[in-house]
């Protein structure tokens, strides 16, 4: 057909322009909300790590010291050189999964009576006392206080011993020994039952809930920046503590300390477990980035960083994945070498792990605290 009035045949132009950009808008706008249905939200990466890194990381505490019980009623009940055997790499598994909650120092393990820091004493620069060990073992007392029950405790009582010569002999003559062990074991189960049941989302009072729901009036955190920020911040607080006090302070790297050693500062001086410790600390921060305990699922802190443009997150779970490999090389096949065996026999090994530590700890403060905006409230002595 032929259109022989121009204005006609403009109308249909227009007409067909105005479905033609309709289609257009709405493709755009599906796109749009495709687009938004698939960002990975603050919230998703908050819900994950409640239920699929810090719950879990508790839950493995609170069935490992049950099994640390249950090898110290059976130490107790027959001290023998194979019991003996079984109770202590019970404490060393134990130990490993403590480390692994140190990250979470906060919340229900603020609690004083059933928080974090009835589990060592270490952190909290109150080295346990043997001489108050062994008063309360002589009156058959009841372990109270940091420095004298926790995990280090048990460490001392399984790897030590009066005058520092651990004997087998000790726990076979003296039943207040093999008591008071199994005494410290049992309020170790009294806290992480509590620390766990915290986090459990159908507890009544559950941290979970003010975790994931900043802003109501029961909540610590005001929004969920908030809430993020004290993740990363207790990510740079522990690097802050290897740097400082577990790696530092001991080998003398630490610049204040001016190459001075101090060995005794360590924080396994009996099981030689210093290494292992801030392996586990480690790896903490890992499953952080990660978004689970057992590899890389796309949910963690990592996936935020991608969110927002960066690559930062892939960075650290490298360096952090280099770093435990290098703890690696410093021990062999299970043999607990000690961390100041390791200085002396491994030094080049041990400075670049040091190194590793301080270049996690920079990608934290400033990398990191640069793309969210964060707050860090903490400083080192570490010569950064």
């Amino acid at each position: 057909m032929k259109l022989k009035s121009p204005i006609l045949f403009a109308l249909i132009l227009l007409s067909c322009q105005k479905h033609q950009n309709k289609a257009t808008e709405d493709a755009n706008i599906q796109g749009s909300l495709l687009t938004l249905a698939t960002v990975f939200k603050t919230s998703d990466f908050l819900k994950n790590t409640a239920e699929n890194v810090i719950l879990p990381s508790y839950q493995k505490l609170q069935t490992e010291t049950k099994s640390f019980q249950k090898a110290c009623v059976d130490f107790k009940t027959n001290p023998t050189t194979n019991t003996l055997s079984e109770i202590r790499n019970q404490w060393r598994i134990v130990w490993q999964q403590v480390k692994k909650v140190e990250v979470y120092k906060f919340g229900p393990a603020e609690n004083v009576l059933n928080g974090y820091g009835q589990l060592e004493s270490y952190t909290q620069k109150l080295p346990i006392s043997p001489a108050e060990i062994e008063s309360a073992i002589g009156s058959n007392s009841i372990p109270f206080g940091v420095k004298k029950s926790g995990w280090g405790a048990v460490e001392y009582l399984l790897f030590s011993g009066i005058n520092g010569n651990f004997s087998l002999t000790q726990f076979q003559t003296d039943p207040n020994r093999g008591t008071y062990l199994c005494r410290i074991g049992d309020k170790m189960a009294i806290v992480s039952d509590f620390l766990t049941n915290s986090w459990k989302k159908e507890t009544t009072d559950s941290f979970y809930r003010l975790f994931l729901s900043p802003g109501n009036s029961e909540s610590p955190y005001e929004s969920q920046a908030d809430v993020v920020d004290e993740l990363m911040n207790q990510s740079i607080f522990l690097l802050t503590s290897i740097i400082d006090t577990k790696l530092g302070l001991p080998s003398g790297l630490l610049a204040s300390s001016h190459g001075v050693e101090n060995w005794n500062q360590r924080e396994n001086p009996y099981a030689e477990a210093s290494l292992e410790s801030v392996r586990s600390n480690l790896e903490s921060i890992l499953f952080i980035m990660q978004g689970d305990l057992n590899g890389n699922t796309n949910k963690g802190f990592s996936k935020i960083l991608e969110s927002k443009g960066s690559g930062l997150g892939m960075e650290i779970e490298t360096e952090l994945q280099n770093t435990i490999r290098m703890i690696d090389g410093l021990q062999s096949n299970s043999v607990y070498f000690g961390l100041q065996s390791s200085f002396v026999n491994q030094n080049k090994v041990f400075r670049d792990l040091f190194e590793s530590v301080r270049k996690l700890r920079i990608q934290f403060s400033t990398g990191v605290t640069s793309a969210l905006g964060t707050t860090v409230g903490v400083s080192s002595n570490d010569g950064d």
